[in-house]
């Protein structure tokens, strides 16, 4: 019976190098594929770039619509996508 050598560094990297060229890109195109299909307050806050506060006082006006689901305010990203698209659209109208 052969006896196995213990693994050397040119193994590691060649395992690594395998993986990084072949398994790695498919696991990154099927991460960016999945986008959930809502958010709560701390995800959106961060998918917008704004605080939490913002957004609660946005929901809290009516501002932004949402849902409620066991106490938890859930925000569809497609809502908070456009939600920033007609805020950007007011901003450049003109008034008068």
């Amino acid at each position: 019976m052969d006896k196995l050598r213990p693994l050397q560094q040119e193994d590691l990297v060649a395992a690594f190098y395998e993986f990084s060229n072949s398994v790695l890109p498919q696991i990154i195109e099927q991460t960016q594929k999945i986008r959930p299909a809502t958010m709560n307050i701390d995800d959106a806050a961060v998918y917008m770039g704004v605080h939490k506060d913002t957004l609660r006082k946005l929901i809290r006006e009516k501002e932004l619509p949402h849902v409620r689901v066991a106490g938890r305010i859930l925000l569809r990203p497609q809502t908070l996508d456009d939600f920033m698209a007609a805020s950007e659209r007011e901003s450049v109208q003109i008034v008068g």
